[in-house]
């Protein structure tokens, strides 16, 4: 959150204009887009730029090229000081273990452990969370912060939180051009890394926008296709089966 309030501060002192609760529920395709928000306003634009990772199939986009997982993140009260030194944990840098599936921690600057990660959640049909789902991620998650340090056994969460990715069938992403008239500039399928990654891929819209493409074309992610995700029952079959077999050390 801190990132995305840096970048909304420099875009702002640059000159940009930036409209907060403005809820898009469809985009109209043209030489020039017809966006029309919720509260019945349209917006007009030459060059549409998609960024709303797992939310885009909702505007029509990209509905068989990712799917949308739901991953957890738990965090524990704050610890004595002699419960740290229990756990050994004498800096504070965060880490992640080496799965396809990972788990990371970290330490909060008042004493709290957070853990998140693990198997993500896909709901058929992108149905939301369910009460039991929260539940079974939260012992999920329990159970790994007590394997990797004994000394927690017993330590309860004092929140849990949740939100989506946008994952590819290969867990590589792809950033391009798209749409019938070539002005959707778009970046997605970060699988879990866009941190990182849209901060790369942002300069790159920014550039394709710009007309500066030629700089880009080596760059393997540049305008890539997406491996076909199929519609629903297979793609819960495909979801579920892909989270078994990264589970399994796959």
């Amino acid at each position: 959150m801190k990132l995305v309030r840096t970048f909304k501060y420099a875009a702002e002192r640059a000159g940009a204009r930036v409209y907060e609760n403005t809820v898009i529920d469809h985009v109209e395709e043209g030489p020039v887009h017809a966006l029309r928000t919720r509260d019945g306003h349209v917006v007009r634009a030459k060059l549409l730029v998609l960024a709303c990772n797992a939310f885009a199939p909702n505007l029509g986009f990209f509905a068989n090229s990712i799917l949308p997982l739901r991953e957890y993140v738990g965090i524990t009260r704050p610890l004595s000081d002699d419960e740290l030194t229990a756990l050994g944990w004498r800096f504070r840098a965060p880490f992640s273990d080496m799965r396809t599936e990972v788990y990371y921690f970290g330490l909060s600057r008042d004493g709290r452990v957070h853990i998140g990660g693990g198997a993500p959640q896909y709901g058929f049909n992108n149905a939301p969370a369910a009460p039991g789902d929260v539940e079974l991620h939260r012992r999920q998650l329990g159970r790994e912060l007590v394997r990797v340090y004994p000394a927690l056994g017993g330590v309860e969460f004092d929140l849990m939180w949740s939100g989506i990715i946008d994952w590819s069938l290969n867990a590589a992403p792809s950033v391009g051009r798209t749409g019938k008239h070539g002005n959707v500039l778009y970046g997605i399928g970060y699988s879990g890394h866009g941190v990182n990654l849209t901060s790369v891929f942002g300069r790159i819209i920014a550039e394709l926008a710009a007309g500066r493409e030629d700089r880009w074309r080596r760059y393997p992610f540049v305008n890539s296709s997406l491996d076909y995700v199929p519609n629903e029952p297979f793609r819960w079959i495909a979801a579920k089966a892909g989270v078994l077999w990264y589970a399994s050390g796959g």
